[in-house]
Formats: C-alpha cells, structure tokens, sequence
C-alpha cells in the first residue's frame, strides 16, 4: 500500500512538473510521453484529474480512412506515418445523424473516424490488465470520447483503458448479401483495433494476454458478437456485457440484408444493374448525402422492438473471405461455437423505461397495442403465422405473466415488456447456454441503484419512475464531459457507488471475479456465480445481495421451451 502512494505521488509530482515549468522542461517531459508504434510514433500527454495523473494518448488511427473504394467493405490497417503524431486530440466521431444517443440530435461525423483512445498510469511498470470499451448507441451514434466516457474512475483501479470509435448505420453494416458488400464493417473494425490492442498494448504498459472486452447497450452486443466469431477468436479472455446481447431482434439482420441497401439506393435516387453496380455508385455519392437519409431510431414507433433497425449485424455468405459471420447467433451458440471465457452480464432493473417517451408523445399509442394483442409475442417464440391456435396461446401466457390476467396493460406493464423483449431476455438465454455448457464463472447482475448519476432516467427526465433505465450505471463507471454533464455531482451515496462499480469491474478484468480480493467493507457481499440450479444473479444497489430467479425469467425460458422446444 505505502509504495501503491510513492508511485502516486511521484507521478502527480511528475505531472505538475511537465505542467508548471519552463518550455525547455516542457519539451523533455513531451520525449516522456512519446510511444511508439506499429503506425508510428505519437506524443501523448500527462493529465492531472480527480485526484489522479495518468497519461493520454488519443485519436491513434487504426485503420485507414474508410473512404471510396473501401466504404462498405473490412477495414485495412493504417499505413505507417512519418515523424511523431500528435495524440492529444480525440479523431473524428464517426458519420452519424443523430449525434449522442437520446442526448442531441445533431448530424456531424466523419467516414475517416478509425481512432482509439488509450490511457494508463504508467508505460514501463510490470504489465497491466486491458479493458477494451466498446460505446453504444443503437448502431446509429456515438463515439469512445470523453464526452460521456472519461476514464479517472477507471484509471484509480489500476487498469489499462481502451476506448474506440468504429463505424455504424449504413456505413457500418450495409450489405448487398454479397462479395460486393459482405457486411459487419462495424465489427469487423473491432476486430482490427483489437489486433493493433494485440500488437501495441505492451508499449502503454499493458498486458496483451490479459484483455478484457466490455461495451454497453449496442457496444454490449458487439461484444456477444465477437465472442460468436471465429474472426476475433484468441484476442481476448474475459467479457461484460451491459445491457445488450446478440440475441436482440433489433440489433441481429436474420433475413437477406439487401433489401436495405436497396431502399438507400431509392432515397437516394440511383438505379443500377445489379449488386456490384449498385455499391459502387453507393460508395461515390458523398458521405452527408447517405447520413442524411438515416431514417430516424423511432421511426417504426415501437415495432422496432421486434424487428430489426435499419443496418445491423447481418449473416454473411459462407463464400466471404474473412468473414465476420456466417450463420446466426443462436446456431453458433448451440453448437458451442463461442468463446468460453469468464463473463459478467446484466442490466438495470427497469431497461424500458426511456421507451416511455414514444408513449408521451403519441397518446393513443398505448390503446393501439392494447388493441393488438398479437404484439405481445416476440420473435424469439418463432411463431410466423400470427392467427394460429398457438399465436392465442401465447398472448393467453404473456396476458397472465405481464397484465395478471387482463387482455390490456398499463403504462409501467408495457415498457416492462420492452425491458424484458430488448435486454433481459436475451441475457437470460446467454448466462442459460454458458451454465449448459457448464462454464463456471458467470456472474450476472442486476443493477438497481437509482442515484443523481442515473444517465437516460435524469436526462430524459423520467425520475417518476421507480427502477433505474437503460445507461444508468454507465456514470458509475465513467466520468462524463459533455456540457450537458457538468451539473451531475456525485454525493455520498454516488461516490460509494462509483467505488463498488469500478472495482467489481475492475477486479473481474484483473481476476476473473468481480469480487476477489475485497475487505468487506466497500464491497459487503462477495458475489456468487450463476449455476442452472440456482439461477444466481447479484443485486446491485445501496445494499448488495445476491439473490436468484430473476423475476419472469423461469416463465419466460418456458414459454420458449414450449413454443420452439429450445432454449
């Protein structure tokens, strides 16, 4: 512990030197900072916040521009540069429409957007744990910045961060259902920036045999994604999923994916002979032209729920060269075809709860579902003829599991539905195949703290609501930047969260358990592994429990048992 605080103090002693003195010192503590690597060298920089000095290093390509030829096709990787490359300034967020996710609605962006961002508290100690975070944002926004994800918290624990931007929408999975645009450029660029994490990290001090992959919402269904690819396989070893799995109808193209990239070439007005011609005047007309004809994330109102967004996660011809995927989730699971590796999952406790704002807006909205029961069934049930006698048996269940009976549900029972039907479900089904294939360290969770730093509920402004939403462990884990932001202040209930959450996730990349090597004092409960027998999962809240049979989950996994005879 007393060398834990010299090497503290000696680095923030070092950081208000490099900040504090003269240019000639300046220059010396800039040779400090420089690292290089298999692109070139870059100059970082040292930073003092919230009681920590860590140095930055932002920006760094990955992959070259994906611009012209190269738009809706696998990334390559950056071409080596000359001199030293200023890494202090975040690169371009990627071409999107819609800016943050649910924060501002701003178009901006930009196709040479391949960037990651890597802090650590030290480049030549003994080598450190790696924690790969991937940003959400329903495959239509967002970026690795520190707008919203500031890596202090993180850093306090001792961890290597890696945060990274990687394309979306159209420019991110479009796909003509062919060699011409295979599709999963998105995660396919995940792969790549967790190859140069592969080639780099040991010059940032961290450790490349000992990375952790972890995203949130749409980042967390990349991460499943990557676990089910034979193209990621051997560049990681442990994963958290927040909030998303491949399993999702919105984020998993199960049916031929070029009927979406032929519903850009109308908006677009461009005709064209057949595939090849097809993405070739896609990939000339200008990057603004396609992001502006983004159709918006609630366009379809709630369907989107059971079907998919616009570009998504798709199957790609067995024929693809390196390709990404090449049948779905559910058989790659099945045949156990998926990294066997140490998992935290979960959610909050009330996912659907920004899902209340298309009912605020639209009044007659909820009467419209209440009138077509037949929307109660999800995907996952498989049943295509929605007149049949088991589309009624399902509607009779899900009635009785969700509205206790009656034929309408309220308000609270309906975006409960969309918590379960998006999020917990298919969590439910993951942690279930890990257990059959008896994989010992899975630790899921429910996150159930309601704080001044719950992200979507006090942004959206749905505090009515009991329950935390969708993003609002997201400030337990990162220190946001955004404006926006400026006005979220931890108490003393936040505080003790933020040290619980990051050292659980923290102690999971470092350990392979959320709970090893705690005193009992922070963190008070030591969190049991989930067995099918006992169906644990952790609670966390002002107090933590460990606690089993998530609510719904057993009537849930035997309506599917019964409808499909699977899990």
């Amino acid at each position: 512990m007393e060398q834990n605080t010299l090497v503290f103090f000696l680095v923030f002693i070092l950081a208000k030197y490099c900040i504090d003195v003269s240019e000639a010192v300046r220059k010396k503590c800039e040779v400090d900072t420089i690292v290089e690597t298999t692109g070139g060298n870059i100059r970082g920089e040292i930073i003092n916040n919230l009681g920590i000095s860590y140095y930055s290093f932002k920006g760094i390509p990955y992959a070259e521009p994906p611009i012209g030829q190269l738009r809706f096709q696998a990334p390559v990787p950056h071409r080596r540069w000359s001199g030293i490359r200023l890494a202090r300034e975040h690169g371009n967020i990627c071409a999107n429409k819609w800016g943050f996710f649910l924060v501002n609605n701003t178009a901006g962006g930009d196709e040479d957007c391949l960037f990651v961002n890597v802090y650590t508290n030290d480049l030549d100690g003994p080598k450190k744990s790696v924690m790969f975070f991937i940003h959400g944002g329903a495959f239509m926004s967002g970026s690795g910045n520190t707008d919203l994800y500031g890596p202090e918290y993180l850093l306090k624990k001792d961890v290597v961060l890696v945060t990274i931007n990687y394309r979306y929408s159209a420019f991110g999975f479009l796909s003509s259902g062919d060699e011409n645009a295979p599709g999963n450029q998105g995660l396919k660029d995940l792969v790549l920036g967790l190859k140069w994490i592969k080639d780099n990290i040991v010059r940032f001090g961290g450790n490349k045999n000992d990375v952790t992959i972890f995203g949130h919402s749409a980042g967390s269904t990349a991460v499943h994604y990557l676990m089910i690819s034979d193209l990621a396989k051997g560049l990681f070893h442990k994963a958290i999923m927040q909030s998303g799995t491949a399993f999702m109808t919105c984020v998993s193209q199960l049916k031929n994916p070029l009927p979406q990239a032929q519903l850009l070439a109308r908006r677009l007005n461009i005709s064209y002979v057949d595939t090849k011609d097809l993405i070739e005047k896609l990939q000339k007309v200008s990057f603004e032209e396609i992001r502006n004809v983004e159709a918006p994330l609630f366009s379809m109102g709630l369907p989107w729920a059971f079907e998919p967004f616009e570009y998504v996660p798709s199957i790609e011809p067995k024929s693809t060269k390196n390709a990404f995927l090449t049948e779905t989730p559910y058989n790659r699971m099945v045949k156990g075809k998926y990294a066997k590796i140490p998992i935290m999952i979960g959610s909050p406790s009330f996912e659907g709860i920004f899902i209340a704002l298309l009912f605020y807006s639209n009044s007659s909205l909820l009467s419209i579902y209440n009138n077509n029961p037949k929307l109660l069934i999800p995907r996952e049930f498989e049943i295509t003829n929605k007149d049949s006698y088991q589309a009624d048996e399902a509607v009779k269940e899900l009635q009785k599991l969700y509205f206790n009976g009656s034929t309408s549900g309220t308000l609270e029972q309906w975006l409960q539905i969309y918590s379960d039907y998006i999020f917990r479900f298919g969590d439910d089904r993951l942690v279930r195949f890990h257990a059959k294939d008896n994989l010992k360290k899975i630790f899921y969770y429910k996150f159930s703290f309601n704080g001044t730093l719950n992200f979507f509920k006090r942004h959206l402004g749905l505090e009515n609501f009991s329950g935390s939403s969708h993003g609002d462990e997201l400030f337990y884990l990162f220190k946001p930047y955004e404006e926006e932001f400026k006005s979220y202040i931890p108490g003393n209930r936040e505080n003790l969260m933020i040290e619980r959450m990051t050292t659980m996730w923290t102690n999971f990349a470092k350990y392979g358990n959320p709970t090893a090597n705690v005193d009992g004092k922070i963190i008070t409960e030591k969190w049991k592994p989930y067995t099918a027998e006992g169906e644990e999962y952790f609670n966390i809240d002002d107090e933590l429990t460990n606690e089993s049979h998530l609510e719904r989950a057993d009537e849930l996994n035997k309506m599917m048992k019964k409808f499909t005879g699977h899990i």
